[in-house]
Protein backbone atom coordinates (compact mmCIF):
# COMPACT_ATOMS: atom_id res chain seq x y z
CA UNK A 1 0.00 0.00 0.00
CA UNK A 2 2.91 2.54 0.68
CA UNK A 3 4.60 1.67 -2.53
CA UNK A 4 1.16 2.55 -4.59
CA UNK A 5 0.58 5.57 -2.77
CA UNK A 6 3.89 6.83 -3.32
CA UNK A 7 3.77 5.86 -7.23
CA UNK A 8 -0.08 8.15 -7.36
CA UNK A 9 1.65 10.91 -5.99
CA UNK A 10 4.30 10.62 -8.02
CA UNK A 11 1.80 10.09 -11.29
CA UNK A 12 -0.47 13.38 -10.23
CA UNK A 13 2.71 15.39 -9.64
CA UNK A 14 3.95 14.34 -12.92
CA UNK A 15 0.53 15.07 -14.29
CA UNK A 16 0.25 18.43 -13.23
CA UNK A 17 3.95 19.55 -14.06
CA UNK A 18 2.47 18.07 -17.42
CA UNK A 19 -0.40 20.28 -17.41
CA UNK A 20 1.75 23.83 -16.83
CA UNK A 21 4.42 23.01 -19.28
CA UNK A 22 1.89 21.87 -22.00
CA UNK A 23 -0.04 25.19 -21.65
CA UNK A 24 3.37 27.05 -21.50
CA UNK A 25 4.71 24.78 -24.97
CA UNK A 26 1.38 26.61 -26.26
CA UNK A 27 2.22 29.87 -25.25
CA UNK A 28 5.47 29.77 -26.80
CA UNK A 29 3.97 28.06 -29.99
CA UNK A 30 1.59 31.18 -30.46
CA UNK A 31 5.11 33.75 -29.95
CA UNK A 32 6.47 31.51 -32.39
CA UNK A 33 4.03 31.68 -34.87
CA UNK A 34 2.96 35.31 -34.55
CA UNK A 35 7.00 36.23 -35.06
CA UNK A 36 6.79 34.58 -38.37
CA UNK A 37 3.87 36.25 -39.66
CA UNK A 38 5.28 39.76 -39.05
CA UNK A 39 8.36 38.59 -40.76
CA UNK A 40 6.22 37.52 -44.02
CA UNK A 41 4.30 40.86 -43.75
CA UNK A 42 7.68 42.62 -43.99
CA UNK A 43 7.67 43.48 -40.33
CA UNK A 44 4.00 44.29 -40.23
CA UNK A 45 1.81 43.05 -37.54
CA UNK A 46 -1.33 41.22 -39.48
CA UNK A 47 -4.55 40.63 -37.65
CA UNK A 48 -3.37 36.88 -37.42
CA UNK A 49 -0.08 38.08 -35.93
CA UNK A 50 -2.01 40.15 -32.92
CA UNK A 51 -4.40 37.00 -32.41
CA UNK A 52 -1.36 34.84 -32.39
CA UNK A 53 0.22 37.22 -29.63
CA UNK A 54 -2.76 37.80 -27.77
CA UNK A 55 -3.52 33.43 -27.85
CA UNK A 56 0.21 33.03 -26.04
CA UNK A 57 -0.55 36.28 -23.52
CA UNK A 58 -3.44 34.34 -22.48
CA UNK A 59 -1.42 31.12 -21.78
CA UNK A 60 0.93 32.93 -20.30
CA UNK A 61 -1.81 34.23 -18.19
CA UNK A 62 -2.92 30.37 -17.16
CA UNK A 63 0.68 29.88 -15.78
CA UNK A 64 0.49 32.43 -14.06
CA UNK A 65 -2.47 32.11 -12.25
CA UNK A 66 -2.58 28.30 -12.14
CA UNK A 67 0.34 27.20 -10.98
CA UNK A 68 2.21 30.14 -9.17
CA UNK A 69 4.62 27.99 -7.94
CA UNK A 70 5.84 26.45 -10.69
CA UNK A 71 9.10 26.83 -12.31
CA UNK A 72 8.07 28.43 -15.48
CA UNK A 73 6.45 31.97 -14.20
CA UNK A 74 9.55 33.55 -15.28
CA UNK A 75 9.66 32.33 -18.35
CA UNK A 76 5.76 32.87 -18.57
CA UNK A 77 6.12 36.56 -17.12
CA UNK A 78 9.04 37.12 -20.00
CA UNK A 79 6.94 35.72 -22.77
CA UNK A 80 4.13 37.37 -21.94
CA UNK A 81 6.23 40.81 -21.65
CA UNK A 82 7.38 40.02 -24.95
CA UNK A 83 4.00 39.30 -26.67
CA UNK A 84 2.91 42.40 -25.16
CA UNK A 85 5.94 44.23 -26.71
CA UNK A 86 4.63 42.67 -30.03
CA UNK A 87 1.46 43.85 -29.77
CA UNK A 88 2.64 47.44 -29.27
CA UNK A 89 1.25 47.08 -25.34
CA UNK A 90 4.25 48.61 -24.11
CA UNK A 91 3.20 50.28 -20.78
CA UNK A 92 1.28 46.25 -19.90
CA UNK A 93 5.01 45.13 -21.32
CA UNK A 94 6.91 47.27 -18.88
CA UNK A 95 4.73 46.19 -15.68
CA UNK A 96 5.30 42.59 -17.22
CA UNK A 97 8.95 42.69 -16.88
CA UNK A 98 9.29 44.73 -13.57
CA UNK A 99 7.31 42.15 -11.64
CA UNK A 100 9.75 39.47 -13.27
CA UNK A 101 13.37 41.65 -12.33
CA UNK A 102 11.25 42.07 -8.77
CA UNK A 103 10.15 38.94 -8.35
CA UNK A 104 13.42 37.37 -8.99
CA UNK A 105 16.41 39.90 -9.21
CA UNK A 106 19.63 37.60 -9.81
CA UNK A 107 16.94 35.03 -11.78
CA UNK A 108 18.54 34.09 -14.90
CA UNK A 109 15.74 35.66 -17.24
CA UNK A 110 16.84 39.20 -15.85
CA UNK A 111 19.25 40.33 -18.57
CA UNK A 112 16.96 39.65 -20.92
CA UNK A 113 13.97 41.20 -19.21
CA UNK A 114 15.46 43.82 -18.63
CA UNK A 115 16.76 44.37 -22.32
CA UNK A 116 13.20 43.72 -23.36
CA UNK A 117 12.08 46.38 -21.10
CA UNK A 118 14.33 48.99 -21.95
CA UNK A 119 13.24 48.57 -26.01
CA UNK A 120 9.64 49.24 -24.59
CA UNK A 121 10.38 52.21 -22.82
CA UNK A 122 12.33 53.81 -25.78
CA UNK A 123 9.12 52.72 -27.73
CA UNK A 124 6.99 54.61 -24.65
CA UNK A 125 9.36 57.67 -25.33
CA UNK A 126 10.09 57.15 -21.70
CA UNK A 127 13.95 58.10 -22.00
CA UNK A 128 15.34 58.55 -19.37
CA UNK A 129 13.96 55.42 -17.51
CA UNK A 130 15.39 53.60 -21.12
CA UNK A 131 19.06 55.13 -20.20
CA UNK A 132 18.71 53.73 -16.58
CA UNK A 133 17.39 50.46 -17.97
CA UNK A 134 20.18 49.94 -20.06
CA UNK A 135 22.44 50.75 -17.09
CA UNK A 136 21.62 48.45 -14.69
CA UNK A 137 22.63 46.18 -17.79
CA UNK A 138 26.61 47.30 -17.32
CA UNK A 139 28.87 44.68 -16.39
CA UNK A 140 26.03 41.82 -17.03
CA UNK A 141 27.25 38.85 -19.42
CA UNK A 142 24.98 39.76 -22.38
CA UNK A 143 25.00 38.44 -26.18
CA UNK A 144 27.30 40.39 -28.41
CA UNK A 145 24.04 41.10 -30.58
CA UNK A 146 22.22 42.54 -27.86
CA UNK A 147 25.41 44.21 -26.32
CA UNK A 148 25.38 46.71 -29.74
CA UNK A 149 21.56 46.83 -30.28
CA UNK A 150 22.14 48.59 -26.45
CA UNK A 151 24.50 50.52 -27.34
CA UNK A 152 22.62 52.04 -30.39
CA UNK A 153 19.84 52.03 -28.41
CA UNK A 154 21.60 54.49 -25.66
CA UNK A 155 23.24 56.60 -28.33
CA UNK A 156 19.26 56.90 -30.20
CA UNK A 157 18.12 57.93 -26.75
CA UNK A 158 20.23 60.93 -26.55
CA UNK A 159 19.20 61.60 -30.10
CA UNK A 160 15.63 61.96 -29.50
CA UNK A 161 16.01 64.27 -26.49
CA UNK A 162 18.64 66.01 -28.71
CA UNK A 163 21.61 65.57 -26.98
CA UNK A 164 23.55 65.19 -30.15
CA UNK A 165 26.82 65.33 -28.49
CA UNK A 166 26.24 62.39 -26.24
CA UNK A 167 24.86 60.09 -29.08
CA UNK A 168 27.66 61.28 -31.41
CA UNK A 169 29.51 59.79 -28.44
CA UNK A 170 28.36 56.99 -27.71
CA UNK A 171 27.85 55.36 -31.47
CA UNK A 172 31.21 56.06 -32.09
CA UNK A 173 32.51 53.71 -29.61
CA UNK A 174 29.78 51.17 -31.51
CA UNK A 175 31.60 51.91 -34.66
CA UNK A 176 35.09 52.06 -33.47
CA UNK A 177 34.39 48.22 -32.49
CA UNK A 178 34.44 47.29 -36.47
CA UNK A 179 31.40 45.13 -36.23
CA UNK A 180 29.17 44.24 -39.42
CA UNK A 181 26.08 44.08 -37.57
CA UNK A 182 23.11 46.96 -39.01
CA UNK A 183 23.89 48.27 -35.82
CA UNK A 184 26.69 49.31 -36.94
CA UNK A 185 25.35 51.06 -40.36
CA UNK A 186 22.55 52.39 -37.90
CA UNK A 187 24.81 53.96 -35.67
CA UNK A 188 26.78 55.69 -38.00
CA UNK A 189 23.78 57.05 -39.83
CA UNK A 190 22.36 58.46 -36.25
CA UNK A 191 26.44 59.67 -35.35
CA UNK A 192 26.46 61.78 -38.70
CA UNK A 193 22.90 63.18 -38.25
CA UNK A 194 24.38 64.40 -34.75
CA UNK A 195 27.51 65.81 -36.27
CA UNK A 196 24.94 67.53 -38.86
CA UNK A 197 23.02 68.89 -35.88
CA UNK A 198 25.96 69.91 -34.19
CA UNK A 199 26.94 71.95 -36.95
CA UNK A 200 29.85 70.10 -38.15
CA UNK A 201 28.65 69.43 -41.34
CA UNK A 202 32.54 68.68 -43.07
CA UNK A 203 32.77 65.92 -40.66
CA UNK A 204 29.15 65.14 -41.28
CA UNK A 205 29.71 64.57 -44.71
CA UNK A 206 32.53 62.37 -44.57
CA UNK A 207 30.78 60.10 -41.98
CA UNK A 208 27.57 60.01 -44.68
CA UNK A 209 29.99 59.30 -47.38
CA UNK A 210 31.41 56.37 -45.32
CA UNK A 211 27.50 55.25 -44.59
CA UNK A 212 26.91 55.10 -48.65
CA UNK A 213 30.31 53.11 -48.90
CA UNK A 214 29.90 50.69 -46.46
CA UNK A 215 26.00 49.96 -45.67
CA UNK A 216 24.66 46.65 -46.73
CA UNK A 217 20.80 47.81 -47.10
CA UNK A 218 19.97 50.12 -50.09
CA UNK A 219 17.59 52.22 -48.39
CA UNK A 220 20.41 53.58 -45.72
CA UNK A 221 22.49 53.87 -48.85
CA UNK A 222 19.90 56.16 -49.92
CA UNK A 223 19.32 57.73 -46.65
CA UNK A 224 23.23 58.60 -47.02
CA UNK A 225 22.93 60.54 -50.04
CA UNK A 226 19.89 62.26 -48.88
CA UNK A 227 22.02 63.84 -46.23
CA UNK A 228 25.24 64.09 -48.00
CA UNK A 229 22.78 66.58 -50.25
CA UNK A 230 21.76 68.11 -47.47
CA UNK A 231 25.26 68.51 -46.12
CA UNK A 232 26.36 70.30 -49.35
CA UNK A 233 23.87 72.88 -49.17
CA UNK A 234 24.96 73.91 -45.33
CA UNK A 235 28.19 74.57 -46.19
CA UNK A 236 26.99 76.31 -49.34
CA UNK A 237 28.25 73.99 -51.59
CA UNK A 238 24.05 74.35 -53.55
CA UNK A 239 25.54 73.04 -57.08
CA UNK A 240 26.62 69.81 -55.39
CA UNK A 241 23.98 69.46 -53.37
CA UNK A 242 21.40 69.64 -56.37
CA UNK A 243 23.50 67.54 -58.09
CA UNK A 244 23.08 65.09 -55.65
CA UNK A 245 19.13 65.15 -55.41
CA UNK A 246 19.75 64.70 -59.10
CA UNK A 247 21.10 61.76 -59.14
CA UNK A 248 19.01 59.99 -56.58
CA UNK A 249 15.87 61.14 -58.94
CA UNK A 250 17.73 59.46 -61.83
CA UNK A 251 17.75 56.39 -59.80
CA UNK A 252 15.03 54.02 -57.69
CA UNK A 253 13.30 55.84 -55.35
CA UNK A 254 9.93 55.19 -52.77
CA UNK A 255 7.22 57.57 -53.98
CA UNK A 256 8.06 59.64 -50.61
CA UNK A 257 11.70 59.71 -51.51
CA UNK A 258 10.87 60.82 -55.02
CA UNK A 259 9.17 63.64 -53.71
CA UNK A 260 11.65 64.45 -50.96
CA UNK A 261 14.61 64.32 -54.14
CA UNK A 262 12.29 66.87 -55.74
CA UNK A 263 11.71 69.38 -52.92
CA UNK A 264 15.31 69.21 -52.04
CA UNK A 265 16.28 69.82 -55.76
CA UNK A 266 14.14 72.73 -55.99
CA UNK A 267 15.50 74.49 -52.45
CA UNK A 268 19.00 74.50 -53.80
CA UNK A 269 17.82 75.92 -57.12
CA UNK A 270 16.09 78.73 -55.45
CA UNK A 271 19.32 79.01 -53.57
CA UNK A 272 21.52 79.42 -57.29
CA UNK A 273 19.26 82.13 -58.63
CA UNK A 274 17.79 79.62 -60.77
CA UNK A 275 14.22 80.70 -60.18
CA UNK A 276 12.66 79.83 -63.22
CA UNK A 277 13.72 75.94 -63.17
CA UNK A 278 12.87 75.81 -59.16
CA UNK A 279 9.49 77.09 -60.00
CA UNK A 280 8.84 74.26 -62.70
CA UNK A 281 10.32 71.86 -60.37
CA UNK A 282 7.66 72.87 -58.07
CA UNK A 283 4.96 73.10 -60.09
CA UNK A 284 5.88 69.44 -61.73
CA UNK A 285 5.50 67.71 -58.11
CA UNK A 286 1.86 69.44 -57.64
CA UNK A 287 0.61 68.01 -60.75
CA UNK A 288 2.08 64.71 -60.18
CA UNK A 289 1.31 64.50 -56.36
CA UNK A 290 -1.96 66.24 -55.75
CA UNK A 291 -3.81 66.89 -52.54
CA UNK A 292 -0.11 65.83 -50.79
CA UNK A 293 1.26 67.18 -48.24
CA UNK A 294 4.31 68.08 -50.41
CA UNK A 295 2.20 69.07 -52.89
CA UNK A 296 1.47 72.04 -50.39
CA UNK A 297 5.09 72.59 -49.54
CA UNK A 298 5.24 72.76 -53.34
CA UNK A 299 3.11 75.42 -53.91
CA UNK A 300 4.07 77.33 -50.87
CA UNK A 301 7.72 77.43 -52.01
CA UNK A 302 6.31 79.09 -55.07
CA UNK A 303 4.49 81.34 -53.22
CA UNK A 304 7.68 82.28 -51.86
CA UNK A 305 9.30 82.83 -54.64
CA UNK A 306 6.68 84.86 -56.39
CA UNK A 307 6.17 87.31 -53.46
CA UNK A 308 9.84 87.65 -52.08
CA UNK A 309 12.08 87.35 -55.23
CA UNK A 310 9.33 88.49 -57.93
CA UNK A 311 7.33 90.89 -56.26
CA UNK A 312 4.13 89.39 -57.51
CA UNK A 313 1.66 89.26 -54.76
CA UNK A 314 -1.12 88.18 -56.92
CA UNK A 315 0.59 85.03 -57.78
CA UNK A 316 1.64 84.33 -54.84
CA UNK A 317 -2.07 84.83 -53.00
CA UNK A 318 -3.28 82.35 -55.17
CA UNK A 319 -0.46 79.98 -54.75
CA UNK A 320 -1.07 80.07 -51.20
CA UNK A 321 -4.62 79.14 -52.04
CA UNK A 322 -3.56 76.08 -53.63
CA UNK A 323 -1.15 75.17 -51.64
CA UNK A 324 -3.71 75.58 -48.81
CA UNK A 325 -6.22 73.11 -50.52
CA UNK A 326 -4.09 70.40 -51.48
CA UNK A 327 -3.05 69.64 -47.83
CA UNK A 328 -5.20 71.68 -46.01
CA UNK A 329 -4.31 69.64 -42.44
CA UNK A 330 -0.47 69.71 -42.88
CA UNK A 331 2.19 71.88 -41.68
CA UNK A 332 2.99 73.50 -44.89
CA UNK A 333 -0.96 73.61 -45.60
CA UNK A 334 -1.76 75.40 -42.57
CA UNK A 335 1.72 78.03 -43.38
CA UNK A 336 -0.21 78.53 -46.79
CA UNK A 337 -3.24 79.66 -45.21
CA UNK A 338 -1.32 82.04 -42.91
CA UNK A 339 0.60 83.41 -45.90
CA UNK A 340 -2.66 83.71 -48.20
CA UNK A 341 -4.41 85.98 -45.29
CA UNK A 342 -1.85 88.19 -44.87
CA UNK A 343 -1.49 88.72 -48.67
CA UNK A 344 -5.18 88.85 -49.09
CA UNK A 345 -5.25 91.26 -46.47
CA UNK A 346 -2.83 93.66 -47.94
CA UNK A 347 -4.41 93.41 -51.23
CA UNK A 348 -7.36 94.63 -49.93
CA UNK A 349 -5.48 97.44 -48.55
CA UNK A 350 -3.18 98.33 -51.39
CA UNK A 351 -6.23 98.58 -54.04
CA UNK A 352 -7.90 101.25 -51.12
CA UNK A 353 -5.22 103.28 -50.70
CA UNK A 354 -3.13 102.73 -54.45
CA UNK A 355 0.49 102.13 -54.27
CA UNK A 356 2.02 104.17 -51.25
CA UNK A 357 1.54 100.63 -48.72
CA UNK A 358 4.58 98.91 -47.24
CA UNK A 359 5.83 95.89 -48.75
CA UNK A 360 4.18 92.53 -46.84
CA UNK A 361 7.69 91.83 -45.35
CA UNK A 362 7.13 95.11 -43.95
CA UNK A 363 4.32 94.91 -42.98
CA UNK A 364 4.98 91.27 -41.22
CA UNK A 365 7.50 93.23 -39.43
CA UNK A 366 5.05 94.99 -37.87
CA UNK A 367 3.01 92.27 -37.01
CA UNK A 368 5.31 90.81 -35.53
CA UNK A 369 6.24 94.10 -33.28
CA UNK A 370 2.67 94.53 -32.14
CA UNK A 371 2.68 90.67 -30.96
CA UNK A 372 5.14 91.74 -28.92
CA UNK A 373 3.59 94.56 -27.67
CA UNK A 374 0.67 92.27 -26.95
CA UNK A 375 2.86 90.19 -24.33
CA UNK A 376 4.47 92.89 -23.21
CA UNK A 377 1.20 95.09 -21.99
CA UNK A 378 -1.58 92.64 -21.87
CA UNK A 379 0.28 89.31 -20.77
CA UNK A 380 3.15 90.58 -18.80
CA UNK A 381 5.62 88.42 -19.96
CA UNK A 382 8.42 90.19 -20.25
CA UNK A 383 10.96 87.47 -21.28
CA UNK A 384 8.51 86.39 -24.17
CA UNK A 385 8.01 89.95 -25.60
CA UNK A 386 11.97 90.54 -25.41
CA UNK A 387 12.17 87.29 -27.31
CA UNK A 388 10.25 88.42 -30.28
CA UNK A 389 11.55 91.94 -30.36
CA UNK A 390 14.84 90.08 -30.91
CA UNK A 391 13.14 88.28 -33.90
CA UNK A 392 11.79 91.49 -35.50
CA UNK A 393 15.14 93.50 -35.09
CA UNK A 394 17.25 90.17 -36.77
CA UNK A 395 14.67 88.78 -39.15
CA UNK A 396 13.86 92.08 -40.61
CA UNK A 397 17.61 94.06 -40.27
CA UNK A 398 16.10 97.19 -42.43
CA UNK A 399 12.86 97.11 -41.24
CA UNK A 400 12.02 100.81 -39.35
CA UNK A 401 10.63 98.23 -37.15
CA UNK A 402 13.91 96.67 -36.43
CA UNK A 403 14.93 99.89 -34.48
CA UNK A 404 11.96 100.04 -32.90
CA UNK A 405 12.38 96.60 -31.78
CA UNK A 406 15.65 97.56 -30.71
CA UNK A 407 14.77 100.28 -28.53
CA UNK A 408 11.91 98.63 -26.74
CA UNK A 409 14.32 95.90 -25.66
CA UNK A 410 16.65 98.11 -24.13
CA UNK A 411 13.59 100.32 -22.35
CA UNK A 412 12.48 97.02 -20.74
CA UNK A 413 16.23 95.95 -19.75
CA UNK A 414 16.40 99.34 -18.38
CA UNK A 415 12.88 99.90 -16.84
CA UNK A 416 12.07 96.36 -15.53
CA UNK A 417 15.28 94.88 -15.19
CA UNK A 418 17.57 97.34 -13.88
CA UNK A 419 20.40 96.07 -16.13
CA UNK A 420 21.36 99.38 -17.33
CA UNK A 421 24.48 97.90 -19.14
CA UNK A 422 22.90 96.17 -21.62
CA UNK A 423 20.44 98.61 -22.40
CA UNK A 424 22.84 101.06 -23.15
CA UNK A 425 24.59 98.41 -25.41
CA UNK A 426 21.33 98.31 -27.79
CA UNK A 427 20.84 101.99 -27.58
CA UNK A 428 24.42 102.45 -29.35
CA UNK A 429 23.54 99.66 -31.62
CA UNK A 430 20.25 101.50 -32.53
CA UNK A 431 22.46 104.46 -32.96
CA UNK A 432 24.75 102.67 -35.04
CA UNK A 433 22.07 101.09 -37.09
CA UNK A 434 19.38 103.57 -37.47
CA UNK A 435 20.83 106.45 -36.79
CA UNK A 436 18.48 108.67 -38.49
CA UNK A 437 15.13 107.81 -36.76
CA UNK A 438 13.50 109.35 -34.00
CA UNK A 439 14.12 106.50 -31.54
CA UNK A 440 17.85 106.67 -31.94
CA UNK A 441 17.47 110.30 -31.15
CA UNK A 442 15.68 109.12 -28.02
CA UNK A 443 18.84 106.90 -27.58
CA UNK A 444 21.11 109.63 -27.97
CA UNK A 445 19.10 111.09 -25.30
CA UNK A 446 19.79 108.16 -22.90
CA UNK A 447 23.23 108.64 -23.00
CA UNK A 448 23.77 112.56 -22.82
CA UNK A 449 24.67 112.58 -26.64
CA UNK A 450 24.22 115.60 -28.79
CA UNK A 451 21.33 115.51 -30.98
CA UNK A 452 21.68 115.69 -34.78
CA UNK A 453 19.82 118.85 -36.43
CA UNK A 454 16.71 117.52 -38.22
CA UNK A 455 14.55 119.35 -40.88
CA UNK A 456 11.35 120.52 -39.88
CA UNK A 457 8.41 117.79 -40.01
CA UNK A 458 10.99 114.44 -39.48
CA UNK A 459 9.38 113.62 -36.79
CA UNK A 460 5.73 113.76 -38.31
CA UNK A 461 6.80 111.97 -41.51
CA UNK A 462 7.97 109.07 -39.22
CA UNK A 463 4.78 109.19 -37.23
CA UNK A 464 2.27 109.31 -40.00
CA UNK A 465 4.43 105.73 -41.33
CA UNK A 466 3.65 104.23 -38.26
CA UNK A 467 -0.23 104.92 -39.12
CA UNK A 468 -0.20 103.70 -42.05
CA UNK A 469 1.81 100.62 -40.92
CA UNK A 470 -1.15 100.18 -38.42
CA UNK A 471 -3.65 100.74 -40.80
CA UNK A 472 -1.73 98.01 -42.80
CA UNK A 473 -2.10 95.84 -40.26
CA UNK A 474 -5.10 96.33 -38.43
CA UNK A 475 -7.06 96.19 -41.55
CA UNK A 476 -8.82 99.66 -40.18
CA UNK A 477 -9.00 102.31 -43.21
CA UNK A 478 -10.18 104.71 -40.76
CA UNK A 479 -6.37 105.17 -39.89
CA UNK A 480 -5.35 105.80 -43.56
CA UNK A 481 -7.08 109.19 -42.76
CA UNK A 482 -4.88 110.24 -39.32
CA UNK A 483 -1.90 109.23 -41.90
CA UNK A 484 -2.98 111.80 -44.17
CA UNK A 485 -4.37 114.44 -41.98
CA UNK A 486 -4.98 118.12 -43.21
CA UNK A 487 -2.96 119.41 -40.73
CA UNK A 488 0.06 118.31 -39.11
CA UNK A 489 -0.20 114.29 -38.31
CA UNK A 490 -0.90 113.69 -34.72
CA UNK A 491 1.18 110.50 -33.42
CA UNK A 492 -1.80 108.62 -31.81
CA UNK A 493 0.12 105.42 -30.57
CA UNK A 494 0.30 105.41 -27.27
CA UNK A 495 3.20 104.04 -26.54
CA UNK A 496 5.30 105.85 -29.46
CA UNK A 497 7.74 109.00 -28.09
CA UNK A 498 6.96 112.45 -28.66
CA UNK A 499 6.80 114.19 -32.47
CA UNK A 500 9.43 116.97 -31.82
CA UNK A 501 12.66 116.75 -29.79
CA UNK A 502 15.36 119.25 -29.82
CA UNK A 503 18.46 119.18 -28.32
CA UNK A 504 17.74 123.03 -26.55
CA UNK A 505 14.56 121.23 -25.01
CA UNK A 506 14.52 120.02 -21.59
CA UNK A 507 13.55 116.59 -21.67
CA UNK A 508 13.81 113.74 -18.99
CA UNK A 509 14.96 110.53 -21.12
CA UNK A 510 13.86 108.40 -18.03
CA UNK A 511 10.10 109.57 -18.47
CA UNK A 512 9.89 108.32 -22.12
CA UNK A 513 7.38 105.37 -22.85
CA UNK A 514 8.66 102.63 -24.00
CA UNK A 515 8.28 102.67 -28.08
Amino acid sequence: MRIWATTTVTILCLGIGCVYYNTFYHAERYYQSGLREVERAEGKVTQKAEDDFKKSIEKCAKVLTRYPGSSYVDEALLLMGKALFQRADYQEAIQTFDKLVTAHPEGDKVVEALYWKAKAEFQEKLYTDCLMTIDRLDGREIEQGWAEELAFLRGETYYCVEDYRSCYDELQRLISQKSSSRWRDEGLLRMAQSQFHLGLYDEALTSFQDLVETATTLSLKREGHFWIASSFSEIGRYREAADAYQKLLEGELSEQESLRARIGLGRQLVLLGEIDEALRVFELLTFDHPKTPEAAEANYLRGKIFLQSLRESDRAREEFKKGFRQSPNSEYGRLCQEEWREVERWKKLRDFVGDDVPDPEEELAQARFLIAEFYLYQLKDLEKALDIFRMVSDSFPESFWAAKSIYARGWILEKDYGDTASSYLLYRELIDRFPDTRYADHARLKLNMELPERPIGFYEDEAKGELLQAAVVEGDITLIDEAVPTESAPDTLSAAPPDTLSSEESVNPDSLPPP
